[in-house]
C-alpha cells in the first residue's frame, strides 16, 4: 500500500509539471493580428544587447529605438523628462509614454515595464523583454478596431535605481485619472508568466483573467509573501498611491537575474510568447469594459490546480472555511480519542517538537543564507572567511547551550512512542493555528492551510470509522491525497524556485510542516 500510495503522489507530481501552462511559440511571419514572440524578440536584437543605465550613450540609444518604433506604428509618443538626486550624480530620467485612444471618454488602461537595466548585464529579460511584449502588444492593438478605454503603455526610466521612472509618472498624473494598471517584470529567465501581486479589490479583475487570458498562471499567497520581502516593483508606487491593478513576472532560471548572463541566449521565446498572449488578452478585456465596474467587487482567493485552471473563490469566505477545516479536525480527534484510536497528547507532543526543530532550522539556516549569499557573490574572500569564523563560534555556544539545558533527551522524549498517527495530530494542531491566522492576517495563503486541514481531517477521521476496512481507508486516503498534492505541489515548486538554494531552510520548515499530513495513515491490526 505504502509503495501504491507513493506512487501516486509521485504521479499526481509529475501530471501537474507536465501541466504547467506555456505557449507555442508564434513566427515572425504569421499573421499581423496574432501576437509573435519572434517579432517581439527582433526588438531586443536591437536594443538589449549591452546594460542601460539612465544617463549612458546605451541608454539613450535604446529610448530612441523604442520611441521611434512606437512613432512607425502610428501611435502618439512622448518623452516625460526628470532629474533625481542619486548617490552622488544627478540621474536623468526619460520615461516613454505612448498613447492609444479610446472611442469612450474615461480613465485609461495603463501598461508598464521599465526599459532601464542593471550596470552588470543587458537586462534582456529584467526588463527589456517586458518592454519588446508591450511593443508587440501595441502593434496588434493598432490594427484592431479601437477599444473602448484609451490604453496608456509607460516603459519607465530608472526601475532599477530606486522606482524613480515610476515616481516621476506620479508626480506628473493624478492617482484618481488611472483606471487600471497592468506591470510586467522579470526575475529569470523562463517560465509563465505569473501574476503574483494585486492592487484594490481584485475580484473582477481575477475573474477576467481566468476567463479571458489562454493559461492564467495566478497565486494569492505572493502577496503575502511579497509583503514581508524588502523587493519593490514599479507596481509599488502605483498600489501605494491605490491605483488598482495586477503584477505580473516570470521568475524561473533566476540565476541569470542581475548578471551579466541576463542576454539574449536566455531569453526563453516560449516565456515571452505566454507573457504577450498573457498581456494582449488583459488589455483587449480591460479595453473593454467599464473600469468602475471593478471596484465593489472585493478580494479573491486565487490558484492554479493540475496547470491551467486557475481556481478563484472570494476571500471573503475564509472564516468560513476556516470553521469548516477546525470543525473537521475537532471531529476526527474527538473521535479517535473516543475509540482509543489516538492519542491526542501526543500529538500535542508532536507540534512542540515541529516548534523546536523550526527555530534550529531557522536560526541555522539564516547563518547558511547569509555564508553562500558571501560565497555566492564574493568568493572565498576575507569577509567570508571571518564570517565563517563568527558562525562557527555561534554553532558552539548553541550546541553547548542546548547540551546545557539537554534538548536532546527533552526531544527524544517527545517522541517516544510517536506513530504516524500522532504525527499527523501535532501536524493538524499547528495547521489548525495557522488557519486562524491567516483568515485575516494572510487571507490569500489561507487555502495553504484550511484546505490540507480539511483534507487530512476527512482522511484521519475516516480511517478511525473504517478501521475494520483496510481496503476502504486505503481508497479513502488516496482519494483525499490527490486534492492535497495538487493543491500543495505548485506551493512548493514556486517557493523552491523563489527561495533557491540560499534558503532551503525555508523548503525543510514547510515539509516538515506539510508532510505528516499527507502520510499514509493506515496500520496493520
Amino acid at each position: 500500500m505504502k509503495f501504491a500510495y507513493a506512487a501516486l503522489i509521485l504521479l499526481i507530481c509529475l501530471a501537474s509539471e507536465l501541466r504547467i501552462p506555456s505557449a507555442s511559440v508564434v513566427p515572425r511571419e504569421a499573421a499581423g493580428s496574432e501576437f509573435s514572440a519572434e517579432r517581439a524578440y527582433d526588438h531586443l536584437k536591437v536594443f538589449a544587447v549591452q546594460p542601460r543605465v539612465p544617463g549612458t550613450a546605451n541608454h539613450n540609444e535604446a529610448a530612441n529605438y523604442i520611441a521611434e518604433t512606437i512613432r512607425r506604428m502610428g501611435i502618439p509618443v512622448s518623452f516625460e523628462t526628470s532629474t533625481v538626486d542619486f548617490r552622488v550624480r544627478k540621474l536623468p530620467i526619460r520615461n516613454i509614454v505612448a498613447e492609444l485612444p479610446g472611442t469612450q471618454p474615461g480613465k485609461p488602461i495603463l501598461m508598464t515595464a521599465h526599459y532601464d537595466s542593471v550596470e552588470e548585464g543587458p537586462g534582456a529579460n529584467d526588463d527589456a523583454a517586458s518592454v519588446a511584449v508591450l511593443l508587440e502588444t501595441l502593434r496588434v492593438l493598432k490594427q484592431e478596431a479601437p477599444l473602448r478605454n484609451t490604453v496608456v503603455v509607460l516603459l519607465t526610466d530608472g526601475e532599477e535605481s530606486g522606482l524613480f521612472g515610476a515616481k516621476a509618472y506620479m508626480n506628473r498624473h493624478a492617482a484618481d485619472d488611472i483606471g487600471f494598471v497592468l506591470n510586467l517584470e522579470a526575475r529569470g529567465s523562463s517560465g509563465p508568466m505569473l501574476l503574483f501581486q494585486t492592487s484594490g479589490e481584485n475580484g473582477q479583475a481575477i475573474r477576467l483573467l481566468r476567463e479571458n487570458a489562454d493559461h492564467p498562471y495566478a497565486f494569492s499567497f505572493f502577496q503575502d509573501v511579497f509583503k514581508i520581502l524588502p523587493n519593490d516593483t514599479d507596481f509599488t508606487v502605483f498600489k501605494n498611491a491605490g491605483v488598482p491593478g495586477l503584477n505580473f513576472a516570470y521568475a524561473e532560471g533566476a540565476g541569470v537575474y542581475h548578471t551579466a548572463n541576463d542576454d539574449l541566449g536566455h531569453v526563453s521565446l516560449p516565456t515571452v510568447q505566454h507573457s504577450g498572449e498573457t498581456a494582449l488578452a488583459m488589455a483587449k478585456t480591460l479595453g473593454n469594459v467599464d473600469l468602475s465596474s471593478l471596484n465593489g467587487q472585493g478580494n479573491d482567493a486565487f490558484f492554479n490546480l493540475f496547470g491551467n485552471a486557475l481556481v478563484t473563490y472570494p476571500a471573503a469566505w475564509n472564516p468560513v472555511l476556516t470553521a469548516i477545516s477546525l470543525g473537521l479536525f475537532a471531529w476526527a480527534v474527538y473521535l479517535g480519542w473516543k475509540r482509543r484510536e489516538l492519542r491526542p497528547r501526543n500529538g500535542v507532543k508532536w507540534a512542540l517538537f515541529t516548534i523546536v526543530v523550526i527555530l534550529l532550522l531557522a536560526v541555522f539556516g539564516t547563518f547558511w543564507s547569509i555564508g553562500y549569499s558571501l560565497l555566492e557573490f564574493q568568493g572565498f574572500t576575507w569577509p567570508f572567511f571571518v564570517y565563517v569564523g563568527i558562525v562557527a563560534i555561534l554553532s558552539g555556544l548553541i550546541v553547548w547551550g542546548l547540551r546545557k539545558i539537554k534538548a536532546v533527551s527533552w526531544l527524544n522524549m517527545l517522541l517516544n512512542g510517536m506513530r504516524i498517527e500522532d504525527a499527523a495530530v501535532g501536524a493538524m494542531l499547528l495547521m489548525a493555528l495557522l488557519a486562524l491566522l491567516t483568515t485575516f492576517g494572510m487571507p490569500g495563503s489561507h487555502y495553504l492551510t484550511a484546505i490540507p486541514l480539511s483534507l487530512s481531517a476527512v482522511s484521519l477521521g475516516g480511517s478511525v470509522r473504517l478501521r475494520r476496512s483496510p481496503r476502504a481507508i486505503t481508497f479513502l486516503q488516496m482519494v483525499t491525497v490527490i486534492p492535497l498534492i495538487l493543491v500543495l505541489y505548485p506551493f512548493f515548486r514556486l517557493m523552491a524556485i523563489g527561495v533557491g538554494i540560499a534558503g532551503i531552510h525555508y523548503l525543510l520548515i514547510l515539509l516538515l510542516l506539510f508532510v505528516p499530513l499527507a502520510m499514509p495513515l493506515a496500520r496493520k491490526r
